[in-house]
C-alpha cells in the first residue's frame, strides 16, 4: 500500500525525465520571475527503489527552484540551499505505476473557469478583469457563467474579451463593444467568442493603420446581410473553403475586414 509523507529532498536527486510534460522554459522563468512563498504547494515525488525521487506533479516547480539554488544569498525557502520539501510517495514499484498516478493527479486538478478567474480578478482589484468588466457595463450587456441558449442579451465569453485586453487594453475593449452594442440583442451570434475576437483584430489593424472609422463600420455593420448571424455563417464557408480553422478569429476578420471595407 503506497503511502505519502512530507521530507526535504535535494534538487541533485530528484529527476523530471519520463512520462512528464515537456518542460516550458517560459513557464519556469514565470515562476521564479514571480516567486511568492505563499504561493508555492510542494511538489509531488515518487521514492525509487533505485534511490532518488521522480516528480509526479510539479515538475516546472522544481526547475525553478533549480534556478533559484544557482543565486544562494536569494533562497526563499527555510530548508538548506539545493533541498525542498516534498510529498514522498513510498510503494510505488514500477514506472507504469507512476504514471498512473500523474495522470490520477491530473484528473483531479479542477482548474478554474473564465467566469471564476474573472469573479475572483474583480475582488483582487486585477486591471485585466476591472477593465473587462468596465468595457461590458459600459455598453449594458451583463456576463454570465454559462448560457444554455445562446443569446444576444449576455455575454459568457470572458477568454475572448481576456484575449482582446492582452491586444489593446482597454481602449480595444471599449472600441470592440461598441461595435458590439450596435448589433440588436435579438442576433444571438453577436456575443459569440469567436466573432469578438475577429472584431477586435480587424479595428487594432484599422487603428495602426490610422484607417478605422467607428461611426462608419457600424453603418455597414448593421446593415441586414452583415449582421452577426450572416457573419458567422460567411466565416464557416471561408474556414471551410480555405482551411482556416472555424474555432478561431482569422475567418471572422476576413469577413469582417470585408463588410467594413
Amino acid at each position: 500500500m503506497p503511502t505519502l509523507t512530507t521530507q526535504t529532498v535535494a534538487l541533485a536527486d530528484i529527476s523530471t525525465n519520463g512520462y512528464q510534460r515537456d518542460r516550458k522554459d517560459s513557464h519556469v522563468d514565470s515562476i521564479v520571475n514571480g516567486f511568492d512563498i505563499t504561493q508555492w504547494n510542494l511538489p509531488k515525488v515518487v521514492a525509487s527503489r533505485k534511490g532518488g525521487y521522480r516528480v509526479v506533479l510539479g515538475q516546472h516547480r522544481v526547475e525553478a527552484a533549480r534556478v533559484l539554488a544557482s543565486t544562494p544569498a536569494k533562497w526563499p525557502f527555510p530548508t538548506p540551499v539545493g533541498e525542498i520539501e516534498c510529498s514522498v510517495v513510498h510503494g510505488l514499484k514500477t514506472e507504469e505505476e507512476e504514471a498512473r498516478l500523474f495522470l490520477a493527479d491530473d484528473r483531479n486538478t479542477k482548474r478554474l473557469s473564465p467566469y471564476d478567474r474573472h469573479h475572483a480578478g474583480l475582488v483582487a482589484k486585477e486591471p485585466r478583469a476591472l477593465d473587462v468588466q468596465g468595457a461590458v457595463d459600459t455598453v449594458g450587456i451583463p456576463i454570465v457563467h454559462k448560457q444554455r441558449h445562446q443569446n444576444g442579451k449576455s455575454l459568457s465569453a470572458i477568454g475572448a474579451l481576456n484575449n482582446v485586453w492582452g491586444m489593446g487594453g482597454r481602449a480595444l475593449l471599449d472600441e470592440t463593444m461598441a461595435v458590439v452594442a450596435s448589433w440588436p440583442d435579438s442576433d444571438h451570434k453577436r456575443t459569440e467568442g469567436y466573432l469578438i475576437g475577429g472584431l477586435a483584430t480587424v479595428i487594432a489593424e484599422g487603428q495602426t493603420a490610422g484607417t478605422w472609422d467607428r461611426k462608419k463600420a457600424i453603418r455597414r455593420l448593421t446593415r441586414a446581410h452583415n449582421l452577426p448571424v450572416n457573419i458567422y455563417g460567411e466565416a464557416m464557408k471561408i474556414a471551410a473553403g480555405t482551411g482556416l480553422a472555424f474555432n478561431s478569429y482569422h475567418p471572422y476578420a476576413a469577413v469582417l475586414r470585408k463588410q467594413i471595407g
